[in-house]
C-alpha cells in the first residue's frame, strides 16, 4: 500500500524529531565562534529537514484517512486486518511528536477494531495499547488525540476482553484515561472514556 511504501521510506532514513530541530538551531544560534555563513547554511538545512519532516507526516495522514475510510466496510476491516494494523502502528512510531498523525492513527485503529475480534487481538499483543496511551501522554491537552484514542480504546475493550484486562494491569492505564477532563474530549468521547472506566473497574485478573 502507499502507506506502507510511506513507512519503509521514512525508516530508511534518520528520523528527526522536533526537539532535534530546536536543539540543533539553539547550539548554532549560543554559538559566538560560528560564522554568518555556517549559521546560516545550518539554518536553511535545518528547515529543509523540517519541512520534509512535516511533508510526510502529511503523507501520512492522507493514506491513513483513506484507509479508515476503507475500513469502515467489514469486508475491508477483515481484507486489510492484521497488516493495516500493524502498518498504523509503525507510522504512531515513526511520527511520535506530530499531533495529527497520532490523532489519525488512533481513529484508523479503532475503526480496525470495531466488531474484529482478530484485530483487536493483534492490536494488544503488537503492544498498541501501549502506543495509544503513549499518544495521550505526548498530547495532554490535544482534543483531537485524546478524543481519538479514548474512541478507539472504547471500540477495542468492546471487542475483546484482553484488551480490558491488559489496561487494568498496566500500572498507568486507568489513571492515564481517567486523567483526561470532559471538557477535552468532543462528541461520544466523555460517554466512551467512562465506558472504558467501568470495563476497566468490573474486570477480574
Amino acid at each position: 500500500s502507499d502507506l506502507s511504501r510511506s513507512i519503509s521510506t521514512i525508516k530508511s532514513q534518520e528520523e528527526v524529531s522536533p526537539s532535534f530541530y530546536s536543539t540543533a538551531a539553539t547550539s548554532a544560534n549560543v554559538s559566538n565562534t560560528t560564522t554568518t555563513t555556517t549559521t546560516t547554511t545550518t539554518t536553511t538545512s535545518l528547515d529543509s529537514l523540517s519541512s520534509r519532516y512535516q511533508s510526510r507526516a502529511s503523507t501520512i495522514c492522507r493514506h491513513l484517512v483513506r484507509l479508515h475510510s476503507y475500513v469502515q466496510d467489514e469486508f475491508y476491516r477483515i481484507v486489510l486486518g492484521v497488516s493495516a494494523l500493524k502498518v498504523t502502528l509503525e507510522a504512531m512510531d515513526a511520527f511520535p511528536h506530530h499531533e495529527f498523525v497520532q490523532a489519525t492513527c488512533n481513529l484508523t485503529l479503532g475503526g480496525l477494531c470495531q466488531r474484529n475480534l482478530m484485530n483487536g487481538l493483534t492490536l494488544v499483543k503488537s503492544g498498541g495499547v501501549v502506543s495509544i496511551l503513549n499518544s495521550i501522554k505526548l498530547f495532554p491537552d490535544s482534543s483531537h488525540v485524546c478524543s481519538m484514542a479514548v474512541n478507539c480504546l472504547a471500540l477495542a475493550t468492546s471487542t475483546t476482553e484482553l484488551c480490558v484486562l491488559y489496561l487494568k494491569q498496566m500500572k498507568d492505564g486507568r489513571k492515564t484515561i481517567g486523567a483526561i477532563p470532559d471538557s477535552m474530549l468532543s462528541f461520544e468521547a466523555p460517554k466512551n472514556k467512562d465506558l472504558i472506566l467501568k470495563r476497566i473497574e468490573s474486570a477480574t485478573l
